[in-house]
């Protein structure tokens, strides 16, 4: 097997696990886009009015930047988002998850009822960060699958 198609493979995830996917990126084009119109994240407001004075190309009135800035703050965002995905995935591993690629996510899983993995994600500080790389369910928390619906 080689790498490229490790990242290709389904994980196997066993009965009765629960798994959480952790997104890392979306196309290139849609980050710098993130960066590139309004609504920004506040940061990257606070990032554009530092900015705006010195370079004539940002208008934020307007909505408008200028590419360079919005590679640099996705660059920034990237770099964020991957140094927090690096926390929470060794976390994970610490309280003894199993997190595996597949195709541009990281699948985390452990055998375990979801209600005690919600607790122990919330208990060790986790949930609340991972937030922001997973998707959410229904009432705000990390959404966890049963290993089938991966």
């Amino acid at each position: 097997m080689t790498a490229g198609d490790a990242v290709l493979s389904t994980p196997t995830i066993p009965h009765g696990a629960v798994a959480l996917r952790l997104h890392l990126f979306e196309r290139p084009g849609v980050e710098v886009m993130h960066s590139l119109r309004p609504p920004w994240p506040r940061w990257v407001q606070r990032l554009y009015e530092l900015e705006e004075a010195a370079e004539e190309g940002i208008d934020l009135e307007r909505g408008e930047v200028t590419m360079g800035a919005a590679l640099s703050a996705t660059a920034d965002r990237l770099k964020h988002r991957l140094d927090l995905l690096a926390w929470g995935v060794t976390a994970l591993e610490e309280l003894h998850w199993c997190c595996e690629l597949h195709g541009d996510d990281i699948i985390a899983w452990r055998i375990t009822a979801r209600a005690a993995a919600l607790e122990e994600l919330e208990e060790a500080g986790v949930e609340g960060p991972l937030c922001s790389v997973c998707e959410l369910d229904e009432h705000g928390r990390v959404r966890l699958f049963d290993g089938w619906e991966l």
